[in-house]
């Protein structure tokens, strides 16, 4: 967006990086304990310079972890496919007790992302 003839942009780590936003050290430090707490990072830059960090969570379902708990009673393998980031994900998916975590998916291609990454899936196995 343009703002009183500020060029402002808000979004991810990948977008600022790959729109000429230097990330400093100490930002990058702020973000990787934000990551661990399983919060998702929106950046904001002016003029191509980094400004702020804002770091939300997104709440699990109330019945997440007791359905993964179900599934995997019954031998049921459960991966959890999102657009968050690795250690978000990881954060997560520890959280919900999901064996296998597909991370940096968009949404038009979760399901390549699973077919890529197991050839077979069935009741007891990934491969």
């Amino acid at each position: 967006a343009t703002l009183f003839n500020e060029a402002i942009l808000t979004g991810n780590k990948c977008l600022m990086l790959n729109s000429s936003v230097t990330i400093a050290i100490e930002a990058s430090e702020i973000m990787e304990e934000n990551e661990n707490l399983a919060l998702i990072r929106i950046l904001v830059s002016m003029n191509e310079e980094l400004v702020g960090i804002m770091a939300i969570s997104d709440s699990l379902k109330d019945n997440a972890q007791e359905v993964i708990s179900i599934l995997g009673s019954m031998c049921i393998k459960t991966i959890m496919v999102t657009r968050d980031d690795w250690g978000t994900a990881n954060a997560v998916s520890k959280e919900l007790g999901v064996d296998n975590v597909i991370a940096g998916a968009k949404p038009d291609n979760k399901a390549d992302k699973i077919k890529k990454n197991y050839r077979y899936v069935s009741r007891n196995h990934l491969y």
